[in-house]
């Protein structure tokens, strides 16, 4: 598996830009760490173009439901 063509930036905000627009009508999220997302999505691109593989969903837009602990 490979970064996305686009790059995990672009697909992240696109991912982002849906939630925003999506999420009082379906309620799906509870919390959307939007910097931590993009942050992670900028450092996925840096390294797919230093040629470093970061694990077999380098660069793919996930997201853990309520399953996952966060501070605050």
């Amino acid at each position: 598996m490979t970064v996305p063509s686009e790059g995990a930036l672009k697909a992240v905000s696109h991912c982002l830009d849906r939630i925003a627009r999506l999420n009082d009508t379906l309620n799906a999220m509870i919390t959307v760490d939007t910097a931590a997302a993009l942050q992670a999505a900028a450092a996925a691109d840096a390294a797919g173009g230093a040629g470093r593989r970061l694990g077999p969903l380098h660069g793919m837009a996930i997201a853990g439901k309520d399953t996952i602990e966060t501070a605050g």
